[in-house]
């Protein structure tokens, strides 16, 4: 987890950062040290469906946001997050920018780190 710890605090750009897990691995922010983006630490099917739009309206104005979209699969089905976070994907996928392994940083963050 210390690898994974220093990458996202590495996107940061020597700037504090906190972090967004979607999926079903909610342990890296106990593991990261990091705290999280929004009030909601794990994201499961039934609290996608209360919790996708407030979750897009935080990291929207979030200044200083590391996304990890968790894109595992819970054993024994096919669903994966594709199936229950579309819109907050959608969201990040056009609004965030992309820094691989499922990591993504705000724009105000991405525009931190192009001046330093």
């Amino acid at each position: 987890m210390g690898k994974t710890r220093d990458k996202m605090r590495a996107l940061g750009c020597g700037q504090p950062v906190e972090i967004g897990v979607y999926g079903r691995n909610s342990i890296v922010y106990f593991a990261s040290g990091l705290l999280p983006a929004t009030k909601y630490t794990f994201m499961n099917p039934w609290v996608a469906e209360i919790s996708q739009q407030e979750i897009i309206s935080v990291l929207s104005h979030h200044p200083s946001a590391v996304v990890w979209l968790n894109s595992g699969k819970k054993k024994g089905t096919d669903e994966g997050i594709t199936s229950y976070l579309p819109e907050l994907i959608n969201f990040l996928d056009e609004n965030y920018v992309y820094k691989g392994n499922n990591l993504m940083v705000s724009p105000a963050l991405a525009a931190r780190c192009a001046t330093k």
